[in-house]
């Protein structure tokens, strides 16, 4: 169903060379007053150059520049750079200025016609880059015709508009069209047509900019006065299905499915990006439109408001940490009414209850559902020493009765006295979890042995893959000030969060620390037994041969170098009554 609409996208952004297209001067409106309101799916970047200049000002970009780390990355570019040289001949630009070629505003949208499947829209202002970016074009024009395709050309108001019959591929015709330094490209000539005459004020549609849909999503989105988002895009995934899938009796038949499912209650999604604010390295805005009264599927997602708190068990030093608040009766609800829907009254009791009941002995609604608060932490944690699966994962469950729970958790132990192997730690008694001869030898140097396991701390039941990890939330759970919640970059992140929160309340929040993965990652590299293997791979693979001869060559500065641009970042979700809106942002180091 999609996979034509995916090879007509893949075809012309060969045929654009990797470059996104723009239309942003002043004279003429803005890609979402182009584009008709009928359009399914939209990104744009305000301004390429601008994006790039913010970007260099993100720690990321800073840390890319920084001396001591710059010809670590200037080897790895460097390898870039020759294999682009085999054809570069054939494309007629060096790499860097091909990818300078975008130099204002960029867009690419997919648009359904009237009739036939939706097509694609690419444009981008070349600026001072138009000559660069003609040569490339012309080159590939000529490749076109060389291979037995057709070129014509045609007069649109002031603007003569290109148009290629391709010989090969799914992609079979690309209309092109250039004014004032922009260069526009669509797989509908008649679409083209229809944008260069609403440009130059020849015909009127109703944009993008007037959809209803659209316009809520990016009020939502649009950040501050004085920081605009630099990228926006938008999808409207249903109406995109069901336009691709015209004609397609099995398309069809999964939108009514859909349908019936609720999952047409997805209205829109869309949201922002906006890089290197005063306060912020990067900000990201989500919003999820969602139909009022909500209904099926869409019912299911339940996101409620709560505590966000860290609890007492989550450690001073989790690399990681979200909360969130769920309504899980309601889920649980609609999914019984849904599964007995669709495969008739009785069915969930029948294939689901009953058969958990037969082989846990656990009553699915008194024993799980309903002994659950609504709250779910996960965090993460780095299990020295540092090997590629270092992080470790804690699940933690509030319970309405831990008492209720733990007899509910003896009888599933009574099931399967194998499988669980009782321990003790701090006065808690815990649970490891075996599974015989399917367990695997690891090579301990590069892996550690995951120790799945779990227990009842408090009013919460722990599940991990690590006893280390599980024992260290035991022994933070009677010491408060052993906990996250204390620790100045978690109040900082939340002190963040309550402000862009405003007078809404979170359902969902979320803290990182990417300066200890970084530092995992940092550790391994230079632990000889990583690196030996590094220089084993490099003798017969391209990929590790690279980064074998710029570690050699370049040897990694201290820690602390790369660790100077790191601060921690966060994230919050408000569910009402349009939707869910997901907020994510990283803070600045100065």
């Amino acid at each position: 169903m999609l996979r034509p609409l995916l090879l007509r996208f893949a075809a012309l952004v060969t045929l654009a060379v990797g470059t996104l297209p723009q239309l942003a001067l002043a004279e003429r409106p803005t890609a979402s007053q182009l584009l008709p309101d009928s359009t399914v799916a939209y990104l744009r970047i305000d301004k390429a150059s601008e994006l790039g200049e913010r970007f260099q000002k993100t720690a990321t970009g800073r840390m890319l520049n920084d001396p001591k780390i710059k010809p670590l990355v200037a080897q790895l570019y460097g390898s870039l750079v020759d294999a682009y040289k085999q054809v570069e001949d054939r494309i007629g630009v060096p790499l860097d200025r091909l990818l300078t070629l975008p130099q204002g505003e960029v867009c690419f949208a997919v648009v359904p016609p009237a009739e036939g499947n939706p097509e694609i829209v690419l444009w981008f202002d070349a600026g001072n880059r138009f000559l660069d970016a003609m040569q490339v074009i012309e080159r590939l024009d000529d490749a076109i015709v060389g291979r037995g395709g057709t070129k014509s050309t045609d007069r649109v108001g002031d603007v003569e508009m290109t148009t290629l019959k391709l010989p090969f591929g799914n992609l079979r015709t690309v209309a092109r069209a250039e004014k004032d330094n922009i260069v526009c490209l669509s797989t509908n000539p008649a679409l083209l047509k229809q944008l260069l005459n609403v440009w130059s004020g020849k015909e009127k549609v109703r944009s993008l900019a007037e959809a209803n849909h659209f316009t809520a999503i990016m009020s939502r989105c649009q950040g501050d006065q004085q920081n605009p988002p630099q990228v926006s895009w938008f999808l409207n995934p249903i109406e995109l299905i069901r336009r691709a899938g015209r004609g397609d009796f099995s398309a069809q038949a999964g939108l009514a499915m859909m349908t019936a499912l609720g999952v047409d209650g997805i209205q829109a999604v869309g949201g922002t990006l906006t890089f290197a604010t005063d306060q912020f390295d990067m900000v990201a805005e989500t919003q999820l439109l969602l139909e009022t009264p909500r209904k099926g599927v869409v019912k299911m997602i339940a996101v409620d408001s709560g505590e966000v708190t860290p609890e007492p068990w989550v450690p001073h030093d989790a690399t990681a940490y979200m909360t969130m608040n769920w309504d899980v009766r309601q889920t649980y609800n609609e999914l019984v009414r849904l599964v007995n829907v669709i495969q008739g009254e009785g069915a969930w009791k029948n294939n689901v209850v009953d058969r958990i009941l037969e082989r846990t002995d656990l009553e699915l609604e008194k024993d799980v559902i309903d002994a659950v608060s609504g709250r779910f932490t996960l965090i993460t944690w780095m299990e020295r020493p540092p090997r590629w699966n270092s992080q470790c994962t804690l699940v933690g469950l509030r319970l309405k009765d831990a008492a209720a729970t733990r007899q509910a958790l003896g009888k599933l132990i009574a099931k399967f006295p194998n499988r669980f192997q009782k321990d003790i730690f701090g006065g808690v008694e815990f649970y490891r979890l075996t599974f015989g001869n399917r367990e695997r030898q690891m090579d301990e140097q590069l892996l550690r042995q995951p120790t799945p396991c779990l227990a009842i701390v408090g009013d919460y039941l722990l599940a991990g893959d690590s006893v280390k990890l599980l024992n260290e939330a035991i022994s933070c759970k009677d010491n408060a000030s052993e906990s996250l919640a204390n620790e100045l970059d978690y109040k900082l992140i939340a002190t963040n969060i309550k402000r862009r929160l405003g007078d809404k309340k979170a359902g969902m929040v979320a803290f990182s620390r990417p300066e200890d993965a970084l530092r995992n990652m940092y550790e391994m590299l230079n632990s000889p037994a990583i690196r030996n293997r590094i220089t084993s791979q490099a003798a017969n693979n391209g990929f590790f041969r690279a980064i074998n001869d710029a570690l050699v060559k370049n040897p990694l500065p201290p820690f602390s170098v790369l660790a100077q641009y790191l601060a921690p970042t966060g994230a919050l979700l408000i569910n009402d009554e349009t939707g869910i809106h997901y907020s994510s942002f990283a803070l600045k180091r100065e």
